[in-house]
């Protein structure tokens, strides 16, 4: 079995049925007969960065259920009488929305094109998640599952094609000056490509603006065929009784609401003291510089080198017996160096020089690549990021600022965040939170009782059993 899923070709993957709307008449007449479907499949392509300049949405797919058809509104088919009734279905109640991923969606419909989606019906990412916390959570895997296959090869051609070209432009723009040239894609890409992609963003988002428009609307067609065929298979899974309570505890009562509140919280995004991050990461920077020169007047001169600092302990500082990784490597994990530094103090600039250069490298000059022109940074937050359905964040991961009462440099850290002219700051934690969540949920009179009097759940345990 394993030789034949490994030579046997694939079978060909079904054909994809598109229509363009570029007509008023025919997005009128698309609109009322999508109206009459069960729930469609929504998908959208945008380029750009959200809440920049320059953001903008490149096609908008509506697939309805069980139908082979999409259409597809193109970028310019965005105004007008052709984008009124899109428009209207958008804002809907009554028309129910299937979308992988709708938090981003939500977001880029708001800030894109100003509108608020209405009749979340389901999240396939989220609904995917609820049966199996392990998942990929990708469109593609899922794509594969329903017999549409992964992305269209087409497309991932055209993106490599296009990314190739501004990786190479990207390389030689100091020499030729291409960003003021004219010439080139890259100076028709958004705003902020180049200091995006440098800090390892995904290239998508900002490459597809100068792809072939007709591999961008097929892609969008195909995401939202692809979401309104898994959304159905995803129902009947929740529909049964060993699932159901996913459905309407989980995802009805929590996670659908979630989806929007959490878009308006990336709006709205966190203010930040330029001057005090660049203030912070000058002081880090000195202080690094003394570690350093301390450090390498004992023999490390790369404090960053794992290599380096093995044969300094096992060489310069003679350590015998040190515990070795799994691949037969000296370990030099912290808890390694802590245990050596009372017969070794020197070690002790190491570890001060590793906790300060993560400080560095996470909350000093690399908060300022995120700081957007609104002045302030807009987090991407993800939901269920986390095994455990936790929420998560990146670029950048502000749930792991340290705390203020870890040392003084973490307190310098949290001070960079600053709340805007006649407002507070307010810290949250996440104290017995999954535990909390499942006492509301689950009706549990006696652990309700407990949380409704700010108790803590795990002394009326030890109080009942001792």
């Amino acid at each position: 079995d394993i030789e034949w899923a490994c030579t046997a070709t694939p079978p060909p993957q079904p054909a994809l049925s598109y229509e363009l709307v570029t007509s008023a008449q025919r997005a009128n007449e698309i609109a009322q007969g999508l109206q009459e479907a069960p729930y469609v499949g929504l998908a959208i392509k945008t380029a750009g960065q959200l809440y920049e300049p320059g953001f903008s949405v490149l096609a908008v797919s509506l697939a309805p259920a069980y139908s082979d058809t999409v259409y597809v509104w193109p970028r310019e088919s965005m105004e007008g009488l052709v984008f009124k009734p899109l428009k209207k279905l958008i804002q809907e109640e009554d028309l129910r929305k299937a979308i992988h991923g709708a938090k981003g969606v939500i977001a880029g419909l708001s800030y894109g094109l100003g509108l608020r989606l209405r009749g979340l019906w389901a999240d396939t990412q989220l609904w995917w998640r609820l049966l199996d916390t392990y998942c990929s959570g990708e469109l593609s895997d899922l794509g594969w599952q329903e017999g549409l296959g992964g992305r269209q090869g087409s497309f991932e051609a055209e993106l490599a094609r296009v990314s190739k070209i501004v990786a190479a432009e990207r390389h030689n723009k100091g020499q030729r000056n291409l960003m003021g040239g004219g010439g080139g894609l890259l100076p028709k890409c958004p705003p902020g490509t180049t200091a995006a992609l440098d800090r390892g963003e995904p290239p998508e988002k900002f490459l597809y603006s100068v792809m072939a428009a007709h591999e961008v609307q097929r892609h969008s067609a195909w995401e939202a065929m692809v979401t309104a065929r898994v959304a159905s298979s995803l129902e009947v899974h929740l529909s049964r009784a060993e699932n159901r309570y996913l459905y309407d505890n989980a995802w009805q009562t929590v996670l659908r609401s979630t989806c929007e509140t959490i878009a308006q919280v990336e709006a709205w995004g966190f203010a930040v003291d330029r001057a005090a991050i660049e203030h912070y990461a000058s002081f880090l920077s000195f202080r690094l510089g003394e570690l350093s020169t301390r450090l390498a007047a004992t023999g490390l001169t790369e404090p960053s080198n794992n290599i380096q600092t093995a044969r300094y302990l096992t060489d310069t500082l003679k350590v015998r017996d040190l515990p070795k990784t799994a691949s037969g490597v000296v370990s030099v994990t912290a808890e390694v160096l802590e245990g050596l530094v009372p017969r070794f103090p020197e070690l002790g600039d190491l570890l001060e020089w590793r906790r300060l250069s993560k400080l560095s490298s996470s909350y000093a000059s690399s908060l300022l690549s995120y700081i957007r022109s609104d002045g302030r940074i807009h987090p991407t937050f993800h939901i269920g990021g986390a095994a455990t359905m936790r929420l998560s964040a990146t670029d950048p991961n502000v749930h792991s600022i340290p705390k203020s009462s870890n040392s003084p440099e973490a307190m310098m850290a949290r001070s960079c965040f600053v709340a805007a002219p006649g407002c507070v700051l307010l810290e949250f934690d996440y104290n017995q939170q999954e535990i909390r969540v499942g006492a509301n949920l689950s009706g549990d009179d006696v652990m309700a009782a407990i949380y409704g009097n700010l108790l803590k759940y795990e002394l009326h345990v030890f109080n009942r059993f001792g």
